[in-house]
């Protein structure tokens, strides 16, 4: 539960510089390839 609240702001912080939903689509993809790669989900 830490470690997706860290997640949350990091995302959260990119969104505010970016103002795009497009540009978290990348880093929310690879995040979730590299923890189903590591059996986390």
């Amino acid at each position: 539960m830490i470690c997706a609240r860290f997640l949350s702001c990091a995302l959260f912080l990119i969104d505010q510089k970016q103002r795009s939903v497009w540009d978290l689509t990348i880093p929310h993809f690879m995040l979730g390839t590299v923890a189903s790669f590591l059996n986390f989900v």
